[in-house]
């Protein structure tokens, strides 16, 4: 991989590393991920860190988010989901962190989002649940923390997925027309056929073309 002097090839080695689905693939994508220094390929490593869990790779994750700033913001979202995709508890406060972060078109903090929902936890759920207000984010992070909300919620007991659920039925109603769908689509991703009514109601809504997605 060092050798390889086309960075579409290093993109694909790294994934080889990752579908190969064994112990040594994951020290390989490790080691490659940490030696990479272009950042068109470091966000690719990045998702295929996350393609596999191991804790070689949550550890790789972990020591390349503490590298020095700046990093590059596009690839910094990508080694957040994917540490979140590592399902350890311990990774919370770096995810959380990393949700204040300000750099452009909010990639970081997107990423972070997306990773919490990832962990499947209570903590991430009650956390995310902050973020998806009107006031809370910029649209475009506010429909990545939608999204991350349901992911969570789905693998909670009944009591916070139905709390999600009318969270969720409430953002149908938002003004935002992209977080109005969002939420629609969080709510099928969330499971609970007590959210048809919701998504029924909130078609309405949504422009003819958008219609039979939902």
């Amino acid at each position: 991989h060092a050798d390889e002097q086309q960075w579409g090839v290093r993109i694909e080695i790294g994934r080889a590393l990752a579908a190969s689905g064994t112990k040594e693939g994951a020290i390989g994508l490790a080691e490659v991920f940490g030696a990479e220094t272009d950042p068109r390929v470091m966000r690719f490593l990045a998702d295929s860190c996350g393609g596999m869990r191991d804790p070689v790779l949550a550890t790789a994750l972990e020591e390349w988010l503490a590298r020095p700033r700046p990093l590059p913001y596009i690839a910094t979202g990508s080694a957040l989901s994917a540490l979140g995709r590592q399902r350890g508890t311990d990774h919370l406060d770096t995810l959380r962190a990393a949700c204040l972060d300000r750099s452009w078109w909010g990639w970081v903090r997107r990423g972070a989002m997306t990773g919490l929902g990832a962990t499947r936890t209570e903590e991430a759920r009650r956390f995310l649940v902050g973020k998806v207000d009107y006031s809370a984010e910029v649209q475009q992070v506010r429909v990545m923390a939608i999204a991350a909300l349901a992911t969570a919620a789905r693998w909670q007991e009944e009591g916070p997925r139905k709390q999600t659920l009318e969270k969720l039925t409430d953002l149908t109603r938002d003004v935002d027309y992209g977080v109005r769908m969002a939420a629609i689509m969080a709510i099928r991703a969330l499971g609970d056929l007590a959210g048809v009514p919701a998504m029924k109601a909130a078609t309405r809504s949504l422009a003819g073309q958008d219609r039979p997605r939902v």
